[in-house]
């Protein structure tokens, strides 16, 4: 579990942030939390792989057309698709105005 949230936060951290002056990618307000709960019955504690969605911040930081682009498990999807929609951004901001940015997001699981 710690392992999902750890990459999941490493690839929140890890977008590369603009050099402009008032510039920044988009920031979730709170990263969403994954737990074994959530998932379906086929997830084992040795499952891994990973799932990357695709997906776009608009101006108010809220997530549109969200797609899982690669995964490992199909049965992981759904879960995932309603977890990153209900994830609030802080929008990515250039030059001050926050903008729409499309972002993929790798979440991986596994030890």
């Amino acid at each position: 579990m710690r392992t999902i949230l750890g990459y999941l936060l490493l690839s929140l951290v890890a977008a590369q942030v603009p050099s402009e002056e008032g510039s920044h990618p988009p920031i979730p307000k709170k990263p969403f939390e994954l737990t074994t709960s959530d998932l379906p019955s086929t997830y084992h504690y040795y499952t891994s792989g990973t799932v990357t969605v695709d997906f776009i911040v608009n101006k108010n930081g809220d997530v549109e057309d969200a797609v899982v682009i690669d995964t490992f498990d199909i049965s992981y999807n759904a879960v995932i698709l309603d977890k990153v929609k209900g994830t609030k951004y802080i929008p990515a901001h250039q030059n001050g105005i926050p903008v729409r940015v499309r972002y993929r997001l790798p979440i991986a699981f596994g030890r």
